[in-house]
């Protein structure tokens, strides 16, 4: 009877961790299984990333590039407003090269066009698109995507802005990116392993929060005349002011240190959480270059020029505007 006893608690020992090695296993597997899935959806948005940085430095490259986005066709008749678009600005010398073809003579080719909708001048849409609809200048009107902050087998595109970077109550939906969702393939078997998508936003279109400069700061001397005139003749500011949320923020120094556009959440006087207010609108950061989107290279810095008188045998291109005959 004992032995009966003991050969049932073996067999139920055994039978337990049967069951415990196995649930064991099954979690083993779906673990790796979730890792596997993870390790392939970090490098699809890797790929993403290449992909946008890559049509970017193609597209913009180039001095010559402007950059808009799609509201400027007619934002009342465009669904996807803030696409970013490109545009050739000037036709500078023979096909793509910087010329400089007002140096030798102007051309009818060189000049702008203020004409509405020129087609002829747009490049591509910086969005993940198919390719006939990155270069249709339509495509924003016309487009009718079914996206979804969390896309299914049945959506074509996805949001990548929407109520996270916008708040939970964006004054219009229209505010909203989405952006088509592209099927990555196995190249053998042509099989859909993956799926990405991408954005590009321009923030040199966004006003830039800053400080005002000219706030007496303790300890700064007081200002002379010439002090005073000089300042009255140019903006110390931005006018962050302005911008919503931002209006009883008395200590603009806050401004000079932002990491982040939410961080701005955070500096003592800004209300309704204005870094989702003007996720479209505002930049804690600002860079430029003088580039000359008409021929290619730097502007020319006048500020010493126009220091001393030019001298009338002076008539190279460098001091006017206009060519000179040898």
């Amino acid at each position: 009877m004992a032995l009966a006893r003991a050969t049932i608690l073996l067999m139920v020992l055994l039978a337990i961790i049967t069951v415990g090695t196995l649930s064991l296993s099954v979690v083993t597997i779906r673990t790796g299984n979730q890792d596997s899935a993870h390790a392939r959806a970090r490098t699809n948005a890797r790929m993403a990333l290449m992909i946008a940085i890559g049509e970017l430095q193609k597209q913009m490259g180039l001095d010559q590039r402007i950059s808009a986005n799609s509201a400027i066709l007619d934002e009342s008749t465009v669904s996807h407003s803030h696409w970013l678009g490109v545009w050739d600005s000037w036709r500078a010398g023979v096909g793509e090269a910087s010329q400089h073809s007002t140096i030798s003579g102007i051309t009818d080719e060189m000049a702008p066009t203020y004409l509405p909708n020129r087609s002829d001048y747009f490049r591509k849409w910086l969005v993940s698109l198919n390719e006939n609809e990155m270069s249709n200048i339509d495509t924003p009107r016309s487009l009718s995507l079914r996206a979804s902050p969390l896309p299914g087998p049945d959506h074509d595109a996805i949001f990548l802005v929407a109520e996270g970077s916008l708040g939970t109550s964006p004054d219009k939906s229209s505010d909203y990116v989405a952006a088509r969702i592209l099927d990555v393939k196995d190249k053998g078997t042509s099989e859909v392993t993956g799926r990405y998508s991408w954005w590009i936003g321009d923030e040199s279109q966004k006003a830039r929060i800053m400080d005002d400069s000219y706030l007496p700061k303790p300890g700064d001397p007081a200002l002379t005349s010439a002090e005073k005139i000089y300042r009255l003749q140019s903006p110390a500011s931005m006018g962050t002011k302005t911008i919503r949320g931002l209006e009883d923020v008395m200590d603009d120094s806050q401004y000079e240190a932002l990491p982040s556009l939410a961080t701005l959440d955070l500096v003592d006087g800004a209300k309704d959480r204005p870094a989702k207010k003007n996720f479209f609108d505002a930049t804690p950061f600002s860079y430029s270059i003088l580039a000359d989107v008409r021929e290619g290279g730097l502007k020319r810095d006048l500020s010493v020029l126009l220091e001393r008188p030019i001298k009338l045998e002076e008539v190279g291109n460098e001091f006017t505007a206009v060519p000179q005959d040898d």
